[in-house]
C-alpha cells in the first residue's frame, strides 16, 4: 500500500513539473517587435500625386527568446503630414511591410517608401511565434533510419524539402506602431 501512495506522489510531482515546463516553454509571444528608425534618406523618388519620397530604413527587433514572423496586416504604411495621416502610394501600389522571420534577440531591417514631409509614420503588421515543423520532425527521425531504407523513400526527401526547423503559428497577433520620424531634416539638391 505504501509503495502505491509513494507512485501516486512521484506521479503527480512529475506531471506537475510537465505542465510548468510546457507553461514555461510553450507560452505565447508576450511582447511583439520594436521598431526604431535607423537612417532616412532622399531617394530622388516622387509619388504618384508629385510628393517627393525618402527611404526610411525600420529596425524589427525581436525581444523574445523565441523565433518570430512578422508579415503585413493587409494595410498600407500611413504618414502623418500637418497633423493628418494618409496612405503612402508608389507607382500606383501601396507601400507595406515585407514579411520577415526573426530569430531570438536579433533584429532586422527594412526599407520603406515615406514622404519628405511626414512627421510620424503608423507600420500595421501581425506577428506570431514559431512551431516546429512536422517536416523537420519526420526528417530528423527518418535520418537515422538504415541507408537501406532511407534510399527506398526517395519522395519523402522531396517533400521534406529545405529542412527548414521552424514556421509560423497559427496564431497571428495584430498590432499597429506609430513611429515618430527624426524632426529637422533637410532633403533636396541642396542637402
Amino acid at each position: 500500500m505504501r509503495n502505491g501512495k509513494v507512485l501516486a506522489v512521484g506521479i503527480s510531482i512529475v506531471g506537475a513539473g510537465l505542465l510548468v515546463a510546457v507553461a514555461a516553454f510553450g507560452s505565447p509571444l508576450r511582447h511583439p517587435p520594436v521598431l526604431h528608425v535607423v537612417s532616412l534618406e532622399p531617394a530622388a523618388v516622387v509619388d504618384d500625386a508629385g510628393v517627393e519620397l525618402a527611404f526610411l530604413t525600420l529596425s524589427i527587433s525581436n525581444a523574445e527568446a523565441q523565433h518570430l514572423f512578422v508579415r503585413d496586416a493587409g494595410v498600407p504604411l500611413q504618414a502623418r503630414i500637418a497633423g493628418h495621416w494618409s496612405k503612402v502610394r508608389w507607382s500606383q501600389s501601396e507601400v507595406k511591410l515585407p514579411n520577415c522571420a526573426l530569430s531570438p534577440l536579433r533584429t532586422e531591417n527594412v526599407r520603406l517608401l515615406v514622404p519628405t514631409s511626414a512627421e510620424a509614420c503608423r507600420v500595421a503588421f501581425k506577428y506570431t511565434g514559431a512551431v516546429t515543423r512536422i517536416e523537420w520532425r519526420l526528417g530528423r527521425l527518418a535520418e537515422r533510419l538504415p541507408t537501406y531504407v532511407r534510399f527506398h523513400i526517395p519522395r519523402f526527401w522531396i517533400w521534406v524539402g529545405g529542412y527548414e526547423r521552424y514556421g509560423p503559428s497559427s496564431s497571428w497577433k495584430g498590432c499597429t506602431v506609430d513611429v515618430p520620424l527624426p524632426a529637422g531634416r533637410s532633403y533636396g539638391a541642396g542637402a
